[in-house]
């Protein structure tokens, strides 16, 4: 994003006391965090991290709000990630083998990114209806749902992984 100025806001008194180096950190485990706070903040040409109360803060407390509640309801993604490690440990992540040929959602895929349609009119318009269903971000499919939030296709050989 190329962004080189950075100003963020926190609610907690604390965290932004310890990383402006106004308070001493002293528990070994909330080190690390400050060290990476630190060692990602001198990615930017100047960062600050400020501290507001969460009554002038409506972002932070409205996100705090949404741990509580179920996103069934919701008609937008929302982006939500449940940390069952410290996200300050670096994780090993294996790769999907990619299984060749046509799968149900080839010609979708293939209509979507290049609008090819097949050759029998009857299957073109079928794919047509069926392709609004559909939406292709950061090269992966998902299918839109009416009140949730949009559900991501998978290959057959990713389902038992997955699983």
């Amino acid at each position: 994003m190329e962004i080189q100025e950075l100003s963020a806001f926190v609610d907690s008194r604390l965290v932004a006391s310890q990383v402006n180096y106004k308070f001493i950190v002293r528990e070994p485990s909330m080190l690390k965090y400050k060290q990476k706070v630190k060692e990602l903040m001198k990615e930017f040409k100047s960062c600050s991290l400020i501290q507001v109360s969460r009554t002038r803060n409506k972002q932070a407390d409205t996100l705090s709000k949404l741990a509580s509640l179920t996103f069934a309801h919701l008609t937008k993604k929302v982006p939500v990630e449940f940390l069952n490690s410290p996200p300050i440990e670096e994780l090993e992540v294996q790769d999907i083998i990619e299984e060749e040929g046509n799968i149900w959602m080839t010609t979708i895929i293939e209509f979507l990114k290049e609008g090819k349609l097949p050759i029998n009119e009857r299957e073109a318009l079928k794919l047509k209806l069926k392709a609004k269903q559909y939406v292709i971000e950061d090269d992966f499919i998902y299918k839109k749902g009416y009140l949730s939030p949009l559900l991501r296709c998978v290959r057959p050989d990713q389902i038992k992984y997955l699983l």
